[in-house]
């Protein structure tokens, strides 16, 4: 048996897990509640924030309980600036168990960190990206065993700018134009989001992968004055809907 777990905000991680899991034979599910595992392949596939984990990930990782000592354990991070060294937080984690990831990778697609960069959303990087899933895949197949690399001093460095780790984001969130779809409560992979007469109201569990905000269909969200005016992304091969349907899974 194999299983993938999941953290995806936009679509990007969530359509490299589907990628993968189509071709090793795996269930993806999402990381909300932590649970024991006993599968013979375990995967983790998620997007580098800030050169390491996000908050939500680095949690259910140190909770999650392998209990097949002998798993081929791997962890692909997607990336749109810089990534180095992020997979060696996951074998950190491992190494707390007893345990040792058997392979790590880095994907690049395309970025949505609105408040720093500008969406590159092209061809070119799609095939890009598709083509370093597919070497991804060939190796899981051969049960290649790869380095996940060192998490250094520098991840750390860049650690302590990632806004989540220095309180709550939800003050930083501005609402203008709200239509009252609901649709950023649903896809909000931690739940993080209410409707408060009608306009989203924004909780302390936030890990600021800004699904709400490139998914909001009235561009209605910004994070401070950086967002505003910029073009949204969401993954052209994962709907919305996709999204609501795998973040709210139990």
């Amino acid at each position: 048996m194999a299983k993938i777990f999941c953290f995806s905000g936009t679509g990007n991680s969530l359509y490299a897990a589907r990628k993968i899991a189509a071709e090793i034979d795996a269930e993806v599910c999402n990381m909300r509640t932590p649970a024991d595992c006993d599968d013979d392949v375990i995967g983790f596939v998620f997007p580098t924030y800030f050169w390491g984990l996000p908050r939500s990930v680095d949690s259910f990782l140190d909770n999650l309980v392998i209990t097949n000592k002998s798993a081929y354990i791997f962890s692909v991070t997607v990336y749109g600036g810089f990534s180095s060294g992020v997979n060696g937080a996951v074998d950190k984690l491992l190494k707390k168990q007893g345990l040792k990831l058997s392979y790590g990778a880095k994907v690049r697609m395309v970025e949505n960190y609105l408040p720093g960069f500008k969406v590159n959303d092209s061809d070119e990087l799609w095939k890009r990206s598709d083509s370093a899933l597919d070497a991804i895949i060939l190796d899981l197949k051969n049960r290649v065993r790869k380095s996940a690399g060192a998490y250094t001093v520098f991840n750390k460095i860049a650690q302590k700018a990632y806004p989540a780790n220095n309180g709550n984001c939800a003050e930083n969130f501005t609402v203008n134009g709200c239509k009252s779809c609901g649709l950023c409560e649903k896809v909000c992979p931690n739940g993080n989001i209410t409707l408060e007469n009608g306009a989203p109201k924004f909780g302390g569990k936030c890990d600021l992968c800004l699904g709400c905000l490139n998914v909001c269909p009235a561009d209605a969200i910004d994070f401070g004055k950086s967002t505003r005016g910029k073009k949204r992304y969401k993954n052209r091969r994962i709907t919305a809907q996709e999204l609501v349907e795998f973040n709210s899974k139990k």
